[in-house]
């Protein structure tokens, strides 16, 4: 993230593409939605549940909606948050970093007509 930040801070003006791109594109960046977890979180940490949770003992990737199963865990204070942002600006696209996984999440795939749209 820290270098595609760089890259976009310091192309601009001098590279054509990286000019052309946020001069005709939105670009909204959240390093973190999870500050709590990075900051007792250390480099090179893969196994277990450090950095998990956030300062009240959340894991936030598990504290959205979810179409299949009631999440009766209180929504916290950065959920509402992120809810508000993307309710507030349509996103025509967006990328995700999660570490220890690959993850490859779109809107709505955890609905029942999800099905329709795998290959497999």
């Amino acid at each position: 993230m820290e270098i595609l930040l760089h890259l976009l801070v310091t192309k601009y003006g001098s590279d054509s593409y990286v000019t052309w791109l946020l001069d005709n594109t939105r670009v909204h960046i959240l390093p973190s939605m999870n500050p709590d977890g990075f900051e007792v979180s250390y480099e090179g940490s893969c196994r277990g549940g450090r950095g998990r949770y956030n300062a009240h003992g959340f894991d936030l990737n598990r504290n959205f909606m979810d179409y299949f199963k009631q999440n009766k865990k209180k929504s916290q204070p950065e959920t509402e948050a992120v809810k508000k942002w993307i309710s507030k600006i349509q996103f025509v696209l967006s990328g995700s970093l999660h570490g220890g996984a690959l993850v490859a999440s779109y809107p709505f795939d955890n609905t029942p007509n999800s099905r329709e749209f795998c290959t497999e």
